[in-house]
């Protein structure tokens, strides 16, 4: 007996369907705070990584460890912290006298909570490395030279001297941060919450996927499919070919 599949054909998109999306397009922009979050995490780590500290090598190797763990494994430990029976942080709580709270289940607090996770994997992995390879190529005599006119601020020497030299590399950062943040967040949504409470952490990604894998309307007629369009164009773009017939160029 042949496979019964869903209809190809497109299905007009309700106004539930539409305020859904921008919903869930909303969930995608907060989360996008995360990599800048991360990067100014990576670049506090870097700067202090980069005095002369004792033991300075575990520091690096203690920060930056988190960002080599299997992704999968990293959220269902902290999965497992944010339960509220019986995780980490609710013990913690209720050990010093304050009520429980319900973390992921929570509408309001499922997103931040996604985002700390996401702090703690990024603030010192490549980013934390990218600024300490950065700062090591700062002209140390211009920072003296500027520690020497005492007449200038608090932080004049970082303002005027280390900020403009690690602008290339920020600039970098932020850049391939933007792009995964547009990319990432169904993998941790998926694992952690499914896309809940409420939708409160389905993203665009989440969105595309449950359409067409779970719900197998693959021409659906919402907005994402214009993101999706896009996306083939270019790859027919550089690949040369549309619908599996190549181009002649």
């Amino acid at each position: 007996m042949p496979t019964c599949w869903a209809s190809t054909r497109p299905a007009a998109a309700g106004p539930r369907t539409t305020r859904n999306f921008w919903r869930y397009l909303g969930n995608t922009l907060f989360l996008l705070l995360g990599p800048a979050l991360n990067m100014a995490g990576a670049l506090g780590l870097a700067l202090l990584l980069n005095q002369k500290l004792r033991f300075t090598y575990v520091y690096r190797l203690v920060f930056f460890f988190p960002s080599i763990l299997a992704g999968v494994a990293i959220y269902y430990l902290w999965k497992f912290m944010y339960n509220p029976e019986f995780g980490l942080f609710n013990t913690i709580l209720r050990a010093m006298g304050f009520s429980g709270l319900k973390w992921l289940a929570d509408p309001n607090l499922a997103k931040p909570c996604l985002m700390i996770m996401s702090f703690w994997i990024g603030a010192g992995g490549t980013s934390m490395v990218l600024y300490l390879a950065a700062l090591q190529n700062v002209p140390m005599e211009l920072i003296e030279a500027a520690k020497i006119r005492r007449r200038q601020p608090l932080g004049s020497a970082f303002r005027h001297i280390t900020w403009p030299s690690l602008a290339p590399v920020t600039f970098f950062i932020l850049t391939i941060g933007l792009i995964q943040g547009l990319q990432s967040g169904f993998d941790a949504a998926f694992i952690m919450t499914d896309g809940g409470p409420y939708v409160s952490t389905k993203t665009i990604g989440f969105y595309i996927y449950e359409k067409a894998y779970r719900l197998f309307q693959m021409a659906t007629r919402a907005p994402s499919r214009g993101a999706l369009r896009a996306g083939a164009d270019d790859h027919a773009a550089q690949t040369g070919s549309v619908g599996g017939k190549n181009l002649a160029i």
